[in-house]
Protein backbone atom coordinates (compact mmCIF):
# COMPACT_ATOMS: atom_id res chain seq x y z
CA UNK A 1 0.00 0.00 0.00
CA UNK A 2 1.32 3.44 -0.90
CA UNK A 3 0.57 6.56 1.12
CA UNK A 4 1.16 10.08 -0.10
CA UNK A 5 1.85 12.09 3.04
CA UNK A 6 1.44 15.36 1.18
CA UNK A 7 -2.26 14.74 0.55
CA UNK A 8 -4.52 16.28 3.16
CA UNK A 9 -7.53 14.61 4.71
CA UNK A 10 -10.84 16.07 3.61
CA UNK A 11 -14.49 15.35 4.35
CA UNK A 12 -16.51 15.20 1.15
CA UNK A 13 -19.94 15.02 2.75
CA UNK A 14 -22.13 17.65 4.31
CA UNK A 15 -22.22 18.08 8.09
CA UNK A 16 -24.43 15.39 9.68
CA UNK A 17 -27.75 16.35 11.22
CA UNK A 18 -27.34 14.66 14.58
CA UNK A 19 -30.80 15.78 15.67
CA UNK A 20 -32.12 13.25 13.09
CA UNK A 21 -29.97 10.37 14.39
CA UNK A 22 -32.93 8.48 15.88
CA UNK A 23 -34.81 8.80 12.59
CA UNK A 24 -31.82 7.25 10.83
CA UNK A 25 -31.61 4.38 13.32
CA UNK A 26 -35.33 3.70 13.01
CA UNK A 27 -34.57 2.41 9.51
CA UNK A 28 -32.22 -0.20 10.97
CA UNK A 29 -33.94 -3.52 11.66
CA UNK A 30 -31.89 -4.41 14.75
CA UNK A 31 -32.51 -1.08 16.45
CA UNK A 32 -36.21 -1.17 15.61
CA UNK A 33 -36.50 -4.68 17.03
CA UNK A 34 -34.77 -3.53 20.21
CA UNK A 35 -37.20 -0.60 20.54
CA UNK A 36 -40.09 -3.06 20.37
CA UNK A 37 -38.53 -5.43 22.89
CA UNK A 38 -37.12 -2.92 25.43
CA UNK A 39 -37.59 0.82 24.94
CA UNK A 40 -35.37 1.73 27.91
CA UNK A 41 -32.34 -0.14 26.59
CA UNK A 42 -32.98 1.26 23.11
CA UNK A 43 -33.01 4.80 24.51
CA UNK A 44 -29.72 4.25 26.38
CA UNK A 45 -28.16 2.77 23.25
CA UNK A 46 -29.42 5.65 21.11
CA UNK A 47 -28.04 8.24 23.52
CA UNK A 48 -24.63 6.55 23.74
CA UNK A 49 -24.34 6.02 19.99
CA UNK A 50 -25.36 9.58 19.22
CA UNK A 51 -22.71 10.93 21.63
CA UNK A 52 -20.10 8.62 20.09
CA UNK A 53 -21.02 9.69 16.56
CA UNK A 54 -20.71 13.37 17.49
CA UNK A 55 -17.32 12.80 19.16
CA UNK A 56 -16.06 10.78 16.20
CA UNK A 57 -17.16 13.45 13.69
CA UNK A 58 -15.55 16.21 15.76
CA UNK A 59 -12.34 14.15 15.92
CA UNK A 60 -12.31 13.83 12.13
CA UNK A 61 -12.82 17.59 11.80
CA UNK A 62 -9.79 18.17 14.05
CA UNK A 63 -7.65 16.07 11.71
CA UNK A 64 -8.31 18.44 8.83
Amino acid sequence: MHYNLEEKLYIDSKEPEFNRYEEFLDNEVRFNALKIKDKDIAYVLLTNQKENAIKRYNYYKKLL
